[in-house]
């Protein structure tokens, strides 16, 4: 049985190394036969194999040779690209300005050569209660601004662990005095 299902396999592979058009039509209408089987295939594997794909992802965007042809798309079309990306700010304005934010964060926290991950305020307003990290009042999510403990100027790093949640003017007059001096006051 084994024998007849492997030279049957063999017969199949040179009939489709021998007709290439007519093996991508076949392939194509069996397709189209199975298309919601394949569907819940292709999503029961990506569930499963969530990590690899997305680790194989990441290797792929790394090469050199992905970052030149990268590169050579985006200055050959900078207009499109430029409205591409100003039609997605659009759609998108939180995600746009959470962006915008990790690039300046995470720019200060390269000249000062300390280490970064990328924040999520939502979660450090939860994590404090909404209650302001230096004068301990209750705190409105339109006047919430990341305060860093020890400040980035000072070789604090910008971590979850160095931040804490503050009022936007607790945050200003606090500038880089350390949070001992102002609780000692």
């Amino acid at each position: 049985m084994e024998e007849k299902k492997e030279t049957a396999r063999l017969r199949a592979n040179k009939w489709y190394r021998d007709n290439p058009d007519r093996a991508k039509v076949a392939r194509r209408a069996w397709y189209l036969r199975n298309k919601e089987k394949m569907r819940k295939y292709n999503l029961k594997y990506r569930k499963e194999h969530h990590e690899e794909l997305l680790q194989f992802d990441r290797n792929r965007s790394k090469t050199e040779e992905r970052r030149a042809q990268n590169r050579k798309c985006l200055a050959k079309n900078p207009e499109r690209n430029r409205e591409r990306v100003r039609k997605w700010e659009m759609d998108n304005p939180e995600k746009a300005l959470t962006n915008h934010r990790n690039c300046l964060e995470h720019r200060r926290a390269n000249m000062r050569k300390v280490p970064f991950e990328k924040i999520d305020r939502n979660l450090v307003y939860k994590k404090d209660d909404g209650i302001c990290g230096i004068c301990g009042k209750p705190l409105e999510m339109s006047d919430f601004t990341l305060d860093h403990i020890i400040p980035i100027a000072k070789g604090g790093g910008h971590l979850y662990a160095n931040v804490h949640s503050a009022h936007r003017i607790c945050n200003i007059r606090r500038g880089t005095k350390p949070l001992e001096i102002l609780y000692s006051l």
